[in-house]
């Protein structure tokens, strides 16, 4: 039978739309492992969109018409004059490529969204499943030694198949948030009682493996983030919903005080110690001051005098921003975090679930960012930031 011209298009819009679906998909699935796999996806959403847009005949427009293009122009106008004057200026300008590529992704990410090639639904059941994939592998990992790929504990500190225990509690904290909102509006969401269930056994789970990666930052980033949810969701809080938190917290708290380990991490984070944070961070505010107005470039840190062996990066993204491109920088981080926030605030009225969701997960970014990550040098922090500036910026 002979296909029609009309026939032909649609075939075509589905292959076009599977496959956008399967690397989008692939891409969120991978971040935590960070991969070949995941590398590939980097590579080929931002081509994908190319492509797509250079046939719709609207890529230009597409480019100019967005909200944040203006502040990416900014943002990479900063980096760049920063870079060449930089302390290490192969890297720097390695590190400000791939922060190219990454913000490449954020327009494919947003391009996919508004053509409905993807679907927010889409986006938050794949960071889901990424999610489930991390907490039973950290699972297995703690009982079995390795996990389902082969890899081990990291100093007695769960890392399931994240390269390190920090990463993987803020992929767990950002899980067990989302996880949170879609719990509370189930209805919103059309989560099924069944559905919902599941959701609640992956989250006592997590809860679990957070607490075996022993990463304090990410634990004060998860209680500082859900705090924050539940006050500004109080009105929406019945009796049962309390009483799901407090059984929870006793049931940690009991387990907590059963491991040695644990009870350790916990006292000196209550004593102040710092795992070496203090130095980083005091000699790190040394190097700014001797350099206030544009920085070192990307990756100056481990060059600089007297960084300790285990000081890649300054462990705190307001240092890191200060350090890399100055008080310059300083300004454009928070223009550009101020437009963020803007955005999700117009949420509130018409779509209250996504904008308390959208503020926790930012408080765990910015928490966690306080005490580990990187804002150039970890892909995977970067990663969950595109998502989640993707689906506020859908509309």
């Amino acid at each position: 039978m002979i296909k029609t011209a009309g026939q032909l298009n649609v075939e075509h819009y589905l292959n076009r739309n599977l496959t956008i679906t399967v690397l989008v998909v692939v891409w969120i699935v991978t971040i935590p492992m960070k991969n070949a796999v995941f590398q590939l996806m980097l590579g080929l959403i931002p081509l994908s969109f190319f492509w797509i847009a250079f046939q719709n005949k609207d890529l230009i427009s597409y480019i100019t018409e967005q909200p944040f293009t203006k502040a990416i122009l900014l943002f990479f106008g900063v980096i760049s004059l920063a870079n060449m004057d930089a302390f290490n200026p192969a890297e720097a300008w390695h590190f400000e490529l791939r922060l190219l590529q990454l913000a490449l992704c954020l327009y494919a990410l947003v391009y996919f969204l508004k053509k409905k090639y993807v679907s927010i639904s889409l986006i938050v059941i794949s960071v889901l499943f990424a999610f489930g994939i991390q907490v039973i592998d950290g699972l297995f990992q703690y009982l079995y030694g390795q996990d389902l790929i082969g890899k081990t504990m990291l100093d007695g500190r769960m890392k399931a198949m994240v390269f390190h225990p920090n990463t993987l509690g803020l992929v767990l904290s950002v899980g067990i948030v989302l996880s949170a909102g879609i719990l509370l509006h189930k209805r919103y969401f059309s989560i099924s009682i069944f559905k919902a269930g599941i959701l609640t056994l992956i989250v006592s789970m997590a809860l679990f493996d957070l607490l075996q990666t022993n990463s304090r930052g990410s634990w004060v980033a998860t209680v500082s983030a859900l705090s924050v949810y539940f006050w500004i969701e109080r009105k929406n809080l019945k009796s049962k919903h309390y009483i799901y938190v407090i059984l929870g917290i006793v049931g940690l708290l009991i387990y907590a005080s059963q491991d040695s380990h644990i009870v350790l991490r916990v006292y000196s984070l209550f004593q102040g110690e710092s795992a070496g944070r203090d130095v980083l961070w005091s000699l790190t505010w040394h190097h700014i001051e001797l350099h206030p107005f544009l920085g070192y470039g990307l990756d100056a840190f481990r060059f600089l005098p007297g960084v300790p062996s285990y000081g890649m990066m300054p462990h705190n993204i307001i240092l890191e921003i200060l350090l890399s491109t100055g008080m310059v920088g300083m300004v454009m981080f928070l223009f550009l975090w101020y437009r963020l926030y803007s955005k999700i605030v117009s949420y509130k009225e018409d779509a209250s679930p996504l904008y308390s969701s959208a503020i926790a997960i930012l408080i765990v970014l910015f928490v966690s960012g306080m005490f580990d990550h990187s804002i150039y040098q970890n892909v995977i922090y970067d990663s969950i930031w595109i998502i989640l500036i993707a689906i506020v910026y859908k509309r």
